[in-house]
């Protein structure tokens, strides 16, 4: 499993390099953090969560397997929760699903959508927010209901690096996984116990 983040890494910080070198040959700006945004977005490879967590060793129920019983359905989604997590990608705002809910939506749809293949690591996580989009935040234009920018109409959103939310700090990020918003029913008390990132303190140790 190492061996194979390890191998990850090594490509991503060559490549990063190659596109260093030609930004500097090009006369660009040559900053390594916009190279490793620039490969990371446009030229890691494809892949899913599904096939990540796969590489870990950590199986996901098939979107067309049928419905897993209620303990089933919890030991298989704390799976999938702390999976995603050593991958660095947190979950947040789900209080209002059940497991059986949660579990649908990660398997049926979350797990399958094409992304980045970037391996984890400790100054960069991803937060996939579940939260429902609020009535108060939808805009009805002729009929038909919107969501502001940016907010997708199941409140989906991410990924994102702290470092580049300005006002947002970590805090912040972090209480919305804590309380489920207000007028939502809480529908479990799961919230408060989801694995959050661990940062590299000042001497380099994780907290």
């Amino acid at each position: 499993m190492r061996a194979s983040f390890d191998a990850k890494r090594q490509i991503r910080e060559a490549k990063i390099a190659e596109l260093v070198a030609e930004a500097q040959r090009d006369g660009r700006s040559s900053e390594r953090i916009i190279a490793a945004i620039f490969y990371d977005s446009e030229h890691a490879p494809h892949s899913t969560n599904r096939r990540q967590l796969a590489e870990i060793g950590v199986d996901s129920p098939s979107p067309h397997a049928p419905e897993l019983g209620e303990r089933e359905s919890h030991e298989a989604l704390w799976r999938i929760i702390y999976g995603l997590a050593f991958l660095g990608i947190f979950l947040s705002t789900t209080d209002h699903l059940d497991d059986r809910a949660l579990l649908r939506i990660l398997a049926g749809r979350i797990l399958d959508e094409s992304i980045r293949d970037v391996p984890p690591s400790a100054d960069m996580s991803e937060f996939i927010d579940l939260g429902p989009c609020r009535p108060d935040q939808a805009i009805v234009c002729d009929g038909a209901t919107a969501t502001p920018a940016g907010m997708k109409p199941d409140g989906l959103d991410g990924p994102f690096e702290h470092a580049d939310h300005g006002d947002d700090d970590e805090e912040s990020l972090l209480s919305r996984a804590r309380e489920p918003d207000d007028g939502w029913p809480r529908v479990v008390d799961r919230d408060r116990f989801l694995p959050r990132p661990r940062r590299p303190t000042s001497g380099g140790q994780l907290t």
